[in-house]
């Protein structure tokens, strides 16, 4: 059977690259806000992958690049996909964890922190059923 990340980063960068398919999935993932303020005729793909040996079989990594409309800072948007074919509660700390270690590198090399959209693939059997939102991690009373 072929690796994971031949499988499925194959299949992400084919829909990833073309920038109308990244342009749909941004104005319906981020806030309107911050989707407003990307000037989107012109995008460019950074073509390194970001994603350290030890993930690189459930990991899939890609850099979108941008600009602000108003001021024409670079944007950096970081796609990481993470590839799962079992259910896994400690998904969030696996993922925050990532993050943050790309955040340090930003600040390490003076750059502005990055923009990271996660997204987990599910491909086991049966439906997802780890909460998808962060705080459903927590015990919080209504009360």
């Amino acid at each position: 059977m072929p690796d994971i990340e031949n499988i499925h980063d194959g299949v992400f960068r084919s829909v990833m690259s073309d920038s109308a398919n990244v342009t749909t999935f941004l104005k319906t993932t981020l806030p309107a806000e911050l989707f407003i303020q990307l000037d989107l005729t012109n995008i460019t793909y950074d073509p390194t992958s970001y994603v350290s040996e030890e993930y690189k079989r459930s990991f899939s990594d890609l850099v979108v690049q941008y600009r602000t409309r108003a001021e024409g800072l670079p944007v950096d948007i970081y796609f990481l996909f993470e590839h799962k074919s079992f259910q896994d509660e400690g998904i969030f700390l696996q993922l925050l964890s990532y993050m943050l270690a790309m955040w340090k590198k930003d600040r390490i090399a003076k750059k502005p922190l990055r923009v990271i959209i996660p997204i987990v693939f599910f491909h086991g059997e049966g439906d997802w059923q780890t909460p998808t939102q962060f705080i459903k991690q927590f015990t919080i009373s209504e009360k």
